[in-house]
């Protein structure tokens, strides 16, 4: 039963000796990687990485604390390259022995994409922020004074040490709406006899 589990598992699974050469794949990450079992056995798990030098820092991780997780780039076998999250753990014996590598692959290339527009849009807001910024600053004085507004909904912008409003003083006055002339009559609810 746990050898048809590990298998027919959703998690793309492998199992390498301790100088992490493959020695067992299951199906799902035969399909991730898009190699054959037979292509991918006996080889190092790194051969399959983007940057293969990653597997030294793991190991030495995996000695010291038992496990490992992180986010890598793969190489498919048609040679497209896809982001995933790798969680190894070192597998020991009874005894406390390291007899070989565990390892679970999450394919996490639309998290990662998402991510990248994220951060995209993120720099483009704060490029905006500045330049909105540099605006204000290139403005004239009379700008960053305050907008007091007086009797009668009149508008006035005061400069400093003038004792008179930049806009006149007369009140804005709105037009009256025109009367029901020429125009239909609003409705009138109907009276019941």
């Amino acid at each position: 039963i746990k050898d048809a589990a590990v298998e027919n598992a959703i998690d793309a699974i492998a199992i390498a000796d301790l100088e992490g050469n493959l020695t067992y794949i299951n199906t799902a990450l035969s399909n991730l990687w898009g190699y054959k079992k037979e292509e991918a056995l006996g080889k190092p798990a790194s051969a399959f990485w983007e940057n293969s030098s990653m597997f030294e820092v793991i190991k030495d991780a995996l000695f010291k604390t038992g496990s490992w997780s992180g986010d890598l780039v793969g190489k498919k076998k048609d040679g497209t390259k896809f982001d995933f999250h790798l969680v190894i753990s070192l597998i020991k014996d009874a005894a406390g022995k390291a007899l070989c590598l565990h390892g679970s692959h999450l394919d996490i290339t639309e998290r990662k994409k998402m991510e990248r527009k994220l951060l995209e849009a993120l720099f483009r807001a704060e490029q905006s922020d500045k330049l909105k910024d540099a605006f204000l600053e290139n403005l004239s004085p009379d700008y960053h004074q305050p907008i007091l507004f007086g009797p009668h909904s009149e508008c006035r912008r005061w400069r400093p040490g003038f004792r008179r409003p930049l806009l006149p003083q007369k009140p804005l006055r709105l037009p009256s709406p025109a009367p029901y002339k020429g125009r239909p009559k609003p409705r009138q609810p109907a009276q019941n006899s």
